[in-house]
């Protein structure tokens, strides 16, 4: 039985990347992979050069921290902002307590312009979210 691998790449490396926890923060793992996807118009699958093994291998990065052999991050999609790519970036972060949580992705992206309005759901942020929208803020 062959079995599609693409389908669940995006949760491999969210579960394999918290070693088997499963949290908001593996949520915001996989909701940047969604983002890069969007970004790139839905145009390639994530990972799309590898095949599965090399998949596997780059995930397994993630938990051993050896320079020699790095992490290797999704590209920036061509039409994706500098700093959307670098929100992206933040959300396949090592270590769980380094990515944004939800809430600062939607102050980001709703001060860049990136999304629709929300007038019914407004977003506060702690002033330790507001140090790290800042960062994004041009």
């Amino acid at each position: 039985m062959h079995q599609n691998f693409e389908g669940i790449r995006c949760s491999l490396l969210s579960l394999i990347c918290e070693q088997g926890k499963y949290s908001t923060k593996s949520d915001v793992w996989s909701f940047g992979v969604t983002l890069w996807e969007i970004m790139s118009l839905c145009r390639n699958s994530p990972y799309s050069v590898m095949n599965n093994q090399e998949v596997l291998h780059n995930l397994r990065r993630l938990s051993i921290q050896d320079e020699s052999d790095p992490f290797e991050a999704l590209p920036r999609p061509h039409a994706c902002p500098r700093d959307v790519y670098q929100l992206m970036c933040d959300t396949w972060r090592r270590d769980e307590e380094d990515r944004p949580s939800f809430r600062e992705i939607h102050s980001i992206l709703m001060r860049k312009g990136v999304g629709v309005s929300s007038q019914n759901a407004p977003c506060t942020s702690s002033s330790a979210a507001s140090s790290f929208i800042e960062h994004y803020i041009v």
